[in-house]
Order: C-alpha cells, then structure tokens, then sequence
C-alpha cells in the first residue's frame, strides 16, 4: 500500500512540474536549450530575479545565435503581468532571432543592444516594454512585426532603416511619446493599427519614390489616395478636411487625438471603418456622408465632446459600442432605416436625455443604454419582440418607459437599478404582460430579475394596472 501511495504521490510531483513549467524554476536562473541539430544554443529562460542579462557569444562551447519565444516573458497566469525585472540587457553573442514576445512586458527594460547580425525580431518582442525609450533595428531586418512596439509608452525615437519593406499590425500602437515617423522608401506594406494611438505624433514623412503610400501634410494616405491610413494626431490645427477622392478611412486613423474638434469628411468617402475616431476627447463636430451605410465597431468611443450627430436616412447598421462613453451626447435621432445595432451602442453616454428609436428594429440589445443616467423616458416602437440583457441597466433617471405588445421577453437586468421607474406603459392586456413578465421574473412572489433595484413602478395595461 505504502508502495502504491509513494508513486501517486511521485505521478503528481511530475505533474505539478510538468504542468507548472518555469513557474517552478530559479528565479536567478537563466537556461540555454540545444537547438534541434546540435549546432547552437537558444537563451529559452530568465529568472524573473534577474536585473542585468549577459547574453555571452558561446554556451558550453557552442554559439548562442537565438532568443527564444517568451524566453523573458516570465508570468504568473495567462492574464497577470510579467514579473520579469530585467533593466538592462548587454548581447554579445552574434545573435540572429529574437522571438516572439520575448521581451513582452518586461516593464522596467531600459536598454537593449541588438547586435547587426540580426534578420529577425518576432512579433510582440518588446510589447509593453513600457521604460524603453530608444531601439536600433539591425540592418538586416527587413519586417517590424505586428504589436512589436506594442505600447511602448516611453519610446522616444525610431530609426527604420530602408531595408524595411513591411511594417506589421499594430507595431507602433500607442507609443505615444514619438513626434516624428520617417518611413522606409521601400515600404511595401502597412498593417492596421500600425501607428495608432501615438498621441505627441506631429507628422509622418515618407520618400516621393515610394510607389505604395504618400504623405499629405504629415499625413498618410495609399499612393492613390483612395485611403487615408494615419492621420498625426498632434498636427497643427483644431479642423480638418478630408481631400476630396478618399474612398475609405482606416481603423484608428484619427484615434487619440486630442486636438481636432471638426471634421469633415466629402461625399467620396463611403467606409469608415471600426475605431476611427477612438477617444478623439475634444471632436464636437463631424458629418457622415451619405456614401456610409454602417456606423462601424466603436467608431466614436470615448468622444467625450460629441454633442450631437445627425445620422441620415441611408444607414442600416449602428454597430457595437459606436458610442460607447460619449459623454456629451445629449440628443440622438436614429434614422428608421436603422434595421440592427449592436450592444453597448450608447451605453456611457451620462448626457443622454432623448433618443427616438427606429420601427425595423427585432429587438433592442444588451446594455445598449447602460449607465445612460440622464435618460428620462423612453418610448419602444411597436414591431420589437425583445429587450435583452441589461438594455437599460443603471439609468437611474428614467421614469417611464412605454413597451408594445409585441414584444414577447424581457431579459435579465433589462430594466435593472433603474431607481426613479415608476410607470411602465404597455401596450397589451394584463394577461399578455403575464406572459411576458413570465420569462423571466415571477411576478406572483415580487422576484423580478429583469429589473431588480429598480424603483416600485406601476405597469399600466389596456385592461389594468400590476404594481411591484
């Protein structure tokens, strides 16, 4: 018996290892793996301990000629932070990769020599290394890796040398202390997002002989300017037109400015995609042009100045949290030609007082007004059949609502800590609201799910009143 517990207990040593990893290692511990063929050595872990990284030109006789993925990149959970407290690394091995988020989050890295002999750096490599402030790309790196500056809050300055040809997917995103970008003259191709959020960015130059992108006034456009890629958040001047011709504006291209208060965009202009003006604090003024048929993902976000927008009759989608956080937005009239809008579209929007909803709706979705805490009353054309999830969760402000017969199912929180309801208006008899209460509250014992914390309203039908 004593035999058969002992290897249990061994089994579950092993797998407690096995399944932990590195979590288990030196903490002052730095690891060299062989590679496949026995030629050299891959760095593959450093002890989160460690504060200055040596990374010798040979290992056991052998060159060290890789820094493994995640090699540095030392966490405590899939969602937690890196815990690795490197400040320093000093290469003096003739390297030749740098893998994938081997740096990434190594928060208090400083500085970092690359050595010449470099061809690749993978992606996220240096993600959130939020104290670098400044980095050589090696000459023979012809790729910036998506995310490979990924919030990078401290870079100051970059040198991209004209041997690169592609710059990745959000390479830049949020490096938000560079004023200045030089772009390759051979540059080929710009991922999304690649320079968004960079909010001291004054301008971005790039060569006349580049055959795929153009700088106009410090901003980017695709050679045939049917695009317009980045606009530098921190270019001079508080409006800002469009060139007429633009086909398309690009995700994030004015995200984080903090400057623009107008613009306006031509008639040409027919996709605005997801994000575009993302936290653009001070813009108070824009028109939608009659080309755009969707209000894409988050498209205003974080506008805390919008006031007012007017939407016009073409448009058939508001999508996800088109404004979600508009704190200023006051009044909104959605065209009836709106036939979907995604959840969380106005929810944030502390301002709102009025909304007028379109008929072609087939149901109003989740937390589409949540913490809208201005809104008063709200009327729910008939032809809806249901109100999801924490549709109105927190409007602490509204007092009446009026439902249609038509719609079948309340969801949970719909009407939820709406403290001041105190009339419900519905458009059946008392037995169809039964039915729909019945979803999901039990109104015989006063649970009710669908608008709990809410105030002790009155719900009015064609034949009678319940009270809560």
């Amino acid at each position: 018996m004593k035999k058969i517990i002992t290897a249990i207990l061994f089994i579950l040593v092993l797998l407690t290892v096995s399944g932990c990893g590195i979590f288990d290692k030196d903490k002052d511990k730095i690891e060299y793996t062989l590679s496949e063929d026995g030629t050299y050595y891959v760095l593959s872990y450093v002890g989160e301990n460690i504060e200055e990284l040596v990374i010798p030109e040979y290992y056991n006789g052998k060159p060290v000629l890789e820094i493994g993925d995640f090699s540095c990149c030392q966490k405590r959970g899939q969602t937690s932070h890196n815990d690795s407290k490197i400040k320093s690394v000093k290469i003096d091995a003739k390297l030749t990769k740098i893998g994938d988020s081997a740096f990434e989050e190594c928060i208090f890295l400083e500085t970092i020599n690359i050595p010449q002999t470099v061809t690749e750096i993978g992606e996220a490599a240096f993600s959130k290394c939020e104290s670098l402030k400044s980095i050589e790309i090696p000459i023979g790196v012809t790729q910036i890796s998506e995310s490979l500056f990924f919030e990078c809050k401290e870079l100051e300055s970059i040198s991209l040398h004209n041997k690169i040809v592609k710059i990745d997917s959000s390479a830049f995103y949020g490096c938000k202390l560079i004023d200045e970008l030089i772009l390759p003259e051979g540059v080929e191709f710009i991922g999304e997002r690649a320079f968004s959020m960079m909010e001291n960015l004054q301008k971005i130059k790039i060569s006349e002989e580049n055959k795929k992108f153009v700088s106009i006034d410090g901003n980017l456009y695709t050679k045939d300017q049917k695009i317009l890629i980045q606009y530098a958040p921190k270019n001079e001047g508080e409006s800002f037109t469009i060139p007429e011709g633009v086909e398309t504006i690009s995700d994030f291209a004015f995200s984080g400015s903090s400057i623009i208060k107008s613009i306006s965009i031509p008639n040409s202009v027919s996709v605005i995609h997801s994000y575009a003006f993302y936290k653009c604090s001070a813009l108070g003024n824009i028109n939608i042009p009659n080309g755009v048929k969707e209000i894409s993902l988050c498209l205003f976000e974080g506008c805390t100045s919008l006031k007012e927008i007017v939407l016009h009759n073409k448009i058939t989608k508001i999508d996800y949290g088109a404004f979600i956080g508009c704190t200023s937005l006051e009044k909104m009239e959605i065209p009836e030609s709106v036939t979907e809008i995604g959840g969380y579209a106005f929810s944030e929007c502390s301002n709102l007082k009025e909304i007028n909803l379109p008929s072609g709706l087939a149901k109003l979705p989740y937390a589409m007004f949540e913490d809208c805490t201005s809104l008063e009353t709200v009327s729910i054309p008939n032809g809806i059949e249901e109100i999801d999830f924490d549709t109105f969760l927190n409007c602490t402000s509204l007092k009446s609502v009026y439902i249609p017969s038509s719609v079948k199912k309340i969801n949970n929180g719909a009407f939820g800590v709406c403290t001041s309801l105190s009339d419900i208006n519905f458009g059946g008899d008392m037995n169809e609201w039964k039915s729909v209460d019945g979803i999901r509250g039990f109104w015989g014992n006063k649970k009710y799910d669908w608008c709990y914390g809410s105030g002790n309203f009155v719900v009015h039908c064609s034949d009678g009143d319940f009270e809560k």
